[in-house]
This record gives C-alpha cells, structure tokens and sequence, in this order.
C-alpha cells in the first residue's frame, strides 16, 4: 500500500522539501524512509517516516553507509522543528502533567496534527484567550518516541507554575 498524499506532504513539509540527510533539493526524486522498516512492522506513520534522496536511502538500506542511530538523531531534530518550541513545550508540559492551559495561537498546530486536544476556553482579559488542552494518545507517543529525552521520560519535573 502507498502513502497517503497528507501524510507524504507533513513529511516532506517537514524536511523542507529537501532530502533530511543531504540536503538535496529535487522535491519529485525524494523517498520516504521507513525508520523502522515495514517488513519488521513498522508502521506507515509520521513518526517512522523520512524524507530521503535515492542515494541515501541506498546508503541506509543496502551499503549502510548511514547508520539508523543517525536518522534517528536527524528525525528527533526534525519533529522538534516541525512542532516548534512552544509547540515541543506545551507537548512536554502536557505530557508530564496531562494538560497544559496556553494561548491557542502557540499551539493550533498541535490540535491539528491530533496530538492535542481542546478542552476549555478561559479568558483572562479583554482580549487573551488561554485554553486547557489535554495530550492524546498520538501526542503522548509522539513525545516518548521523538521530544522527550530518557531523563524527561524517568521523572516528572517540578512544575514551576503555581497550582
């Protein structure tokens, strides 16, 4: 089965267009690298894709010139990028604590991508708007795999917000 159009955009959006390892550019000669392959059953999902030139994806798949510990690293950066650190934040706060109150405007993108999910509406003033938010299951699998490191993933930090 093929990619879904969306999900090739998100990933080659993503990585700017451009092969995530090299830097080539050539948007229609791009491939997207299960990082876990398919025959061991990774899945078809933003969260195992790459976007790849064909001559690195040769060097992850055949040569192994490119270790998988590299997209890895690459991936990481990737994602942290793509969410934005308001977005990797918010992810991380509502990780550890199972929702986050933020502007809606540092995190729509989130809400859209389903990692999110909107719960209330508060107004704090004439015009600022904070809502609570809740992390979804795709938003906590995105942050174990990809945005927290095994420390963050070991022990919830102190909140430095007041209760």
């Amino acid at each position: 089965m093929g990619i879904p159009k969306g999900l090739k955009d998100i990933v080659l959006e993503e990585s700017d267009f451009q092969c995530a390892y090299c830097g080539y550019r050539e948007g229609l000669h791009l491939t997207l690298h299960h990082i876990v392959p398919s025959e061991a059953d990774g899945d078809t999902c933003y969260e195992n894709l790459i976007a790849l030139c064909f001559n690195c994806h040769e060097k992850v798949n055949k040569s192994k010139k490119i270790s998988i510990k590299e997209i890895r690293r690459l991936k990481r950066h990737l994602v942290k990028r793509y969410l934005t650190q308001q977005g990797v934040n918010a992810l991380k706060y509502a990780f550890w604590y199972d929702q986050v109150d933020v502007s809606p405007v540092l995190v729509h993108h989130l809400v859209e991508r389903g990692l999110l999910k909107f719960e209330k509406k508060h107004m704090w003033a004439a015009h600022d708007i904070i809502n609570t938010y809740s992390i979804t299951e795709n938003g906590r699998k995105l942050a174990e795999q990809w945005v927290l490191n095994k420390s963050e993933l070991k022990e919830k930090p102190k909140s430095d917000i007041s209760d």
